[in-house]
């Protein structure tokens, strides 16, 4: 009886010892392994904090070797993303909510970019301000929501802006040789445009006035897929790119001498680029985005 009871004692006290005994490096591998993940982006400002932990390491700090894919078009990042070609990417706000629409929860939200539009016009111009540009041409890019939000501003301020669609490469050549009379765009073309004294801008944040502000154009989002497979990686991905953010926030120029890296502009432009802004994950402002979205089933842009 003695030795049954000795035996029981022994026996409970290695099932204590074992159960206590932390994990081998085998069995931590999904907490402990480096996850490879592929981001794509497009060569926007907007992908600035995917640059930031890239190039300064912090994606390598949180565990995650990820490996930056170039797009050509928000589109085609997310056709990837919703073919797990990539895990990642940046996209079109307008784009998430269509996708949003008929896959809820197919796309998550890390960060949004905030940056917004300017109206710029040549240096020599006697155009002043929007009132100025009824009946004239307003260059807007093709292939996001620009078009609908131009005319809708000229209806909200009385006048006729007459849209006119151009590619995104050579705007300034397109403002510049006269086909416009004005261009609504993002930097860095407004910076090349005022540092070469070749263009000026008349109003910044235009659609933050007209419409919601602010008026986020962009948003990097992971698929649900990568989240329920490697949630732990997920949830380093967010913080490295909260991490991005702030360093972003408090050392500005420094995170912007890192852009000709990724972007076709010289130092001189990156350096004096206009302020453009990033939520944070847990900074993200749903109530914000749904009134954008507002906006965008209004002028037909979503059902």
């Amino acid at each position: 009886m003695k030795k049954t009871l000795e035996f029981s004692i022994i026996l409970v006290s290695l099932i204590l010892v074992i159960s206590c005994t932390p994990l081998s490096p085998a069995g931590m591998a999904k907490e402990e392994e480096t996850v490879h993940m592929k981001v794509g982006y497009i060569s926007y400002i907007s992908a600035h904090p995917l640059f930031i932990a890239q190039d300064r390491g912090i994606f390598s700090k949180h565990n995650l070797s990820v490996e930056l894919v170039k797009f050509d078009s928000p589109i085609d990042v997310y056709n990837a993303l919703l073919t797990s070609k990539i895990d990642s990417g940046l996209g079109s706000t307008l784009q998430y909510y269509s996708i949003e629409k008929t896959s809820p929860g197919r796309l998550i939200p890390v960060y949004v970019s905030i940056n917004d539009v300017l109206l710029i016009v040549p240096i020599n111009s006697t155009i002043k301000d929007i009132r100025d540009l009824d009946n004239k041409k307003v260059g807007v890019v093709l292939g996001g929501p620009g078009l609908a939000l131009v005319q809708k501003i000229g209806e909200i301020e009385g006048i006729k802006m007459n849209t006119v669609g151009i590619s995104s490469e050579n705007q300034l050549i397109t403002l510049m040789s006269g086909s416009v009379d004005a261009l609504a765009i993002t930097d860095p073309v407004a910076t090349i445009g005022a540092r070469k004294k070749l263009s000026k801008v008349i109003q910044s944040q235009i659609y933050a006035k007209y419409f919601v502000d602010p008026f986020p154009p962009a948003l990097v989002t992971m698929s649900s897929d990568f989240e329920s497979t490697h949630p732990l990686a997920a949830e380093r991905f967010k913080q490295a790119l909260d991490e991005s953010i702030d360093y972003l926030r408090e050392n500005r120029q420094e995170a912007l001498a890192l852009l000709p890296a990724h972007i076709p502009i010289e130092i001189d432009i990156a350096l004096n680029l206009y302020p453009a802004e990033y939520w944070k994950s847990s900074e993200i402002n749903s109530t914000l985005l749904g009134k954008q979205k507002d906006v965008f089933i209004s002028l037909g842009l979503l059902d």
